[in-house]
């Protein structure tokens, strides 16, 4: 989180003709905008505390409460992963035209999305870096 990953990804679009970016955090909010099944999943895992509304997630509420607790942020990763890269896979196949297409992700590796990927770029910074860009 805030390691740079967006900047790298707009970077690398802004040089290249004819590039896609897929932000991955954008596709799984997508997701959540238009899956009952999913807001009923979490509901049932997480409660009702992290909904502003019937079908509104408290997006920040949900961060906090898995960033802060692995068997939480892991089940979650167990529900949003495989539809995330299932998203991002049709997305791939309808953007074929495309001559470069950058993934996103902070969640490459956990999610199985390193493995359609051709290459890969690691964008790292420090504890201290990151938290000046969070404020």
């Amino acid at each position: 989180m805030a390691s740079g990953k967006s900047t790298v990804s707009r970077f690398i679009e802004s040089l290249r003709d004819n590039t896609l970016v897929v932000d991955a955090d954008r596709v799984a909010k997508d997701i959540y905008g238009k899956n009952q099944a999913v807001l009923d999943e979490l509901r049932k895992v997480f409660g009702n505390s992290v909904f502003k509304s019937d079908k509104e997630i408290d997006y920040p509420f949900l961060a906090r409460l898995v960033f802060s607790d692995k068997r939480r942020l892991k089940k979650l990763n167990e529900i949003m992963f495989p539809l995330v890269k299932s998203e991002i896979e049709d997305i791939i196949k309808r953007n074929r035209d495309k001559s470069y297409i950058v993934v996103d992700a902070a969640g490459l590796f956990g999610s199985g999305l390193s493995s359609i990927c051709d290459y890969i770029i690691l964008v790292k910074a420090g504890k201290k870096r990151r938290k000046v860009l969070l404020k």
